[in-house]
């Protein structure tokens, strides 16, 4: 799997082990190789402060060489905001370096500064003094080449819920306004919410709560709660309400984190969780998340459950 900052390249490259040892060589320029790749095998590092430095190493590396990543993690894809001056490859733990003399390599890769999207946005209006927020992301990772992520847990799941829970209330009256927000660009670094909290539609000081859904197709390990130990009250009452329907198996709860939507919303003093689901398929930013091996069999029972929290804010 290709990086999202990798630059173009074509042609036939030989390929050298670099390691701790002897990294730095490479960085004399009078060495420099213009025909070779650079491979780091970190498939049997286990410290996580090893690891660290390898990374960082290919990042110094990486701008002038083109790097192979040996690794014994899933290989997982994302989107970058930056385009480097050659490609990093990442392949798994099962490639003998010994046996690979040569990389052939043509790729292509084009980077796109202004990239426009947009936030999808609804509402119900009960002309009540506060509101509540219901967002889930829309985007995805899209194509690498030929290759499709689909994204059906990450975020399809949300998005569905969502709709469902605005489908329940335009039947069912809330006691509050309920704004229903699908954000665009969440994969490139949570742009959409932040451009929304900049420029907001509402007034962020009368949301009673934002209630944010992202990876919610699964469930049989339970649902994490993030921003939990922030709006304490909240959690309670989802955890009594659990106890009391035996919904879930474990929720766990989480501090805050950058990780989703909500996030820049907490930046702002409004009150917000995200709530994610774990268990099932591991499938994650990968072409495997797909909705054929999606098992959606929590889905129902966390729209109750959102639905009861709600009621009794």
């Amino acid at each position: 799997m290709i990086e999202p900052y990798s630059n173009s390249l074509k042609g036939i490259y030989s390929i050298e082990e670099v390691d701790l040892t002897n990294w730095k060589s490479y960085l004399n320029k009078k060495n420099i190789n213009k025909q070779l790749f650079l491979a780091l095998d970190v498939s049997e590092i286990l410290n996580k402060d090893t690891l660290s430095l390898y990374n960082e190493i290919k990042n110094v590396l990486n701008n002038q060489y083109p790097i192979l990543w040996i690794s014994s993690k899933n290989l997982q894809w994302s989107v970058a905001e930056f385009l480097s001056p050659f490609p990093v490859i990442k392949v798994k733990e099962n490639l003998k370096l010994g046996t690979l003399s040569k990389l052939e390599i043509d790729c292509k890769n084009q980077f796109q500064k202004a990239l426009q999207t947009q936030n999808v946005i609804g509402s119900i209006n009960r002309n009540s003094k506060k509101t509540i927020i219901i967002s889930a992301h829309y985007d995805h990772l899209g194509m690498m080449g030929d290759v499709k992520f689909p994204g059906a847990n990450d975020n399809a799941s949300g998005v569905s819920l969502l709709l469902n829970l605005a489908y329940y209330y335009s039947k069912n009256t809330p006691k509050y306004n309920i704004v229903f927000i699908c954000f665009g660009a969440e994969e490139a670094g949570l742009k959409g919410s932040k451009y929304f909290t900049n420029y907001p539609l509402i007034n962020l000081e009368k949301v009673k709560l934002l209630i944010n859904l992202d990876i919610v197709g699964t469930g049989d390990e339970g649902i994490a709660i993030v921003n939990a130990f922030e709006q304490e009250k909240v959690t309670k009452i989802i955890g009594k309400i659990n106890s009391k329907e035996k919904i879930f198996n474990r929720i766990k709860l989480r501090g805050q984190a950058p990780n989703s939507d909500h996030y820049w919303f907490s930046k702002k003093n409004v009150p917000s969780i995200f709530i994610y689901t774990m268990g099932g398929i591991k499938a994650y930013h990968d072409p495997l998340d797909k909705y054929e091996t999606l098992p959606l069999n929590k889905l129902e029972d966390l729209q109750n459950m959102v639905i009861e929290l709600i009621r009794k804010l």
